[in-house]
């Protein structure tokens, strides 16, 4: 009997593995996983950094079709001249029959809208007169905000056609570019 005892170990082995054989298993699996827990943590922060960006981007254009909106059912519209001379600020009258405002007062990265009559820039200056509402969300920062107009009726004119056309660029960070084309519905006409 102890004849076969010791054949059936030699033909079998010891039945185990070596501690080497041990140490590069357990070395191989934790290589394999520092490397999956990394790539994990990278997608992980890569979406959340693409969540972001894509919050920023669609507060943006919900900011700006809200602006639009209201501007094609306004009339009467004017660039600066109140709370910022550099193309920055539009005001109308809305269909409310009052006058609003949208401005980015002095490059402050956010947009505000603003609703009444504005009697000077002292209001303006911080935007902390309780006409003023922020108007776009915390992570949009706009770097730079421009309004054009074409076809609008001048102060004391008549215009070609009295119906206005305003061009909104709006550049957003990090690197957002969004721009747009009103007509108004109602022609400023005399």
């Amino acid at each position: 009997m102890l004849h076969l005892t010791r054949n059936r170990k030699r033909e079998y082995g010891d039945g185990g593995f070596t501690l080497v054989e041990i140490m590069v298993a357990v070395g191989i699996f934790a290589f394999i996983m520092l490397a999956t827990v990394g790539i994990m943590i990278t997608v992980i922060h890569t979406q959340e950094r693409i969540a972001r960006t894509q919050a920023t981007q669609d507060n943006a254009r919900f900011s700006l079709e809200l602006i639009t909106k209201e501007m094609r059912t306004g009339v009467n519209y004017q660039v600066g001249a109140v709370c910022a001379a550099d193309g920055s600020e539009i005001h109308f009258t809305g269909t409310s029959g009052k006058r609003v405002y949208y401005l980015d007062p002095n490059g402050s990265g956010k947009i505000y809208r603003a609703t009444g009559d504005i009697i000077d820039a002292d209001q303006c200056a911080n935007a902390t007169n309780s006409q003023f509402n922020e108007f776009t969300g915390d992570q949009v920062f706009v770097e730079r905000l421009a309004f054009t107009l074409r076809g609008e009726k001048a102060p004391n004119a008549r215009a070609s056609d009295g119906q206005a056309m305003a061009i909104i660029t709006m550049k957003v960070r990090p690197d957002l570019n969004l721009q747009t084309t009103i007509v108004q519905r109602i022609r400023d006409m005399p």
